[in-house]
């Protein structure tokens, strides 16, 4: 293998910082190609074009020509596929590189069934019977495919088509929200009542109605708890206040392939309660940074809050289980463990 060339959707925050990091650590060449040139402020927050000016990249869109040119520039290299496979230029990428013996390699979540209701049901059938048809060559094409959405990536992935030896679990290693060095020991709380945020929008899907539910009936039991709710809109600053002030960030999301603010808690060192609707599950079991309860599950969320507000040296434990996770989900460690999968030693540990 001569090199990598990383084809990626767009700029974005969740995955710009990783790039960055496997260039930097990798023993090979990396190019970094995107497909489309957009920078969503929504998952972008801190982030700036300048950013992305650090790193030699190049943008190609529908540039039939312009892929041409880099896969004759790129023989013997792997192909990390990190766009969305529907889209015919990046089955291009595949086969030609497919057909010579590159090893490709696809980075990429599970289909996302963030919708309920009618577009819900609509959403499952086009992923159970027209998806795989579209995606057919890049199953057969790939080497191996990255799970953003973690384990629960599997069962979905399997059902587009994707051998369970294929599927190499992941998830995302997005940057901190804050520049400066966390303080852990300063964020304990001296709050009679025990602090819980949800972030993120009110979506239905969000699972906030379940929240809400299980804050009334902890309450019910006598449990002191106090039940924020933040967007993700906010400036980074205030973001990240609220997220430091919180005893406990919540995420009970019911059909999530990852769940980014989730992240964003546990890189401040913050303990977490997830459901297991969410991909991000997997990180917060590994870790040990939280607990993991049956999606749209009122009365065990509530049993779960309720064992934490009683219960501060768990929290305390959780909390410490976050701030490990802080490091290990940093994208300076995970660009190891990408590099490591993607060029070939994915049985290495």
């Amino acid at each position: 293998m001569k090199g990598i060339v990383i084809w990626a959707h767009s700029k974005c925050r969740s995955t710009f910082d990783l790039y960055r990091e496997v260039m930097r650590q990798s023993p090979l060449s990396v190019r970094l190609v995107f497909w489309k040139d957009i920078l969503d402020a929504r998952i972008a927050q801190g982030f700036s074009e300048k950013a992305f000016e650090c790193i030699p990249s190049v943008v190609i869109g529908d540039d039939w020509a312009a892929v041409d040119r880099i896969l004759d520039e790129a023989v013997g290299w792997v192909h990390v596929v990190a766009a969305y496979q529907v889209a015919e230029v990046m089955q291009h990428v595949m086969r030609i590189a497919k057909t010579r013996g590159d090893r490709v390699v696809v980075y990429s979540e599970a289909p996302c069934e963030m919708c309920l209701g009618v577009k819900g049901l609509m959403k499952r059938l086009y992923y159970r019977f027209v998806l795989p048809r579209r995606i057919r060559s890049v199953v057969a094409c790939a080497d191996l495919i990255l799970s953003q959405s973690g384990m629960m990536g599997i069962d979905r992935l399997e059902r587009l088509g994707w051998s369970r030896e294929k599927i190499v679990p992941f998830g995302y290693a997005s940057p901190k929200l804050s520049l400066e060095e966390n303080d852990f020991r300063s964020q304990s709380s001296t709050s009679a009542s025990f602090r819980v945020l949800h972030l993120g929008s009110e979506a239905a899907y969000r699972g906030v109605d379940i929240l809400e539910k299980a804050v009334r009936l902890a309450q019910r039991q006598g449990v002191m708890i106090e039940l924020s709710k933040s967007g993700g809109a906010l400036p980074i600053s205030e973001l990240v206040a609220v997220i430091r002030a919180a005893d406990i960030v919540v995420g009970c999301g019911l059909c999530e392939p990852w769940g980014m603010r989730i992240n964003d808690a546990v890189l401040e060192g913050k303990p977490v309660i997830v459901s297991d609707g969410m991909g991000v599950a997997y990180m917060v079991e590994q870790e040990g940074c939280g607990l993991v309860v049956p999606k749209g599950d009122p009365v065990a969320l509530a049993k779960a809050l309720e064992r934490c507000a009683k219960d501060r040296e768990l929290v305390t434990r959780l909390a410490s289980g976050a701030q490990r996770a802080a490091q290990r989900w940093s994208p300076e460690s995970r660009a190891a463990d990408f590099l490591r999968i993607v060029l070939g030693d994915e049985t290495r540990q």
